[in-house]
């Protein structure tokens, strides 16, 4: 059984998180939250002997993240990067809650995560004398345009762009306002700098002309 802090790192095969996957993995022991078995597979094999697991979660769904959750019963999780991002090009709904999807994922799934760690997180700050868990929401500098009376598109005609943008301001918020609740845990939000990846593509920004990201 390994003997390093445990770090979960939603949105992994993603192309930031399969990077910040690489960064962290000599150094924790790491739990790689995947949507389906074959994302799972492909980032192991990116990886390449770290001490990684993957984990299947549908971050739109609550019922999902509870889940997860409770495979961490009583174990101390010291780092919790919400990192996972969708950009619909449609309006699309969470199956479970109805929730828009950018906003259901992007940012209410950080905030359900963040929650339901909270006790994992607890016990790892409380086991370290000089170092706190942390949680990091992975954010952007193409934040802003958030509007708090409407925050799902309901009254007005949906953008995939505002969205996006939108729920990276609301990610920012977030991480403010847990650091306000929490003062034994560390709360950071981050921009994680421009590449192509799915998330982009989605936007419409090629960065790069590759089409990699599609796989993701």
């Amino acid at each position: 059984m390994s003997t390093k802090p445990i770090a979960i790192v939603t949105g992994a095969n993603g192309v930031f998180g399969q990077y910040i996957c690489q960064g962290i993995m000599k150094t924790h022991q790491l739990y790689c939250i995947v949507r389906n078995e074959e994302k799972g597979k492909q980032l192991l094999k990116f990886l390449n002997g770290a001490d990684a697991k993957y984990l299947l979660c549908d971050l739109s769904k609550p019922s999902s993240i509870t889940a997860l959750a409770k495979q961490f019963e009583g174990k101390a999780v010291q780092c919790l990067i919400n990192n996972a991002a969708i950009t619909p090009k449609k309006k699309a709904t969470s199956e479970e809650t109805g929730e828009e999807l950018q906003w259901c994922v992007n940012v209410l799934a950080y905030h359900r995560l963040t929650k339901a760690f909270l006790p994992n997180l607890k016990l790892s700050s409380s086991q370290q004398t000089n170092n706190k868990s942390r949680v990091v929401f992975v954010a952007s500098f193409y934040a802003g345009g958030l509007n708090l009376n409407d925050p799902e598109f309901k009254k007005r005609s949906y953008s995939s762009d505002s969205a996006y943008q939108a729920s990276k301001q609301a990610d920012r918020m977030l991480a403010f306002a847990w650091s306000k609740q929490c003062d034994d845990i560390l709360f950071s939000s981050c921009h994680p700098h421009v590449a192509t990846s799915a998330v982009s593509l989605g936007l419409g920004f090629d960065l790069d002309r590759s089409k990699k990201a599609q796989l993701q």
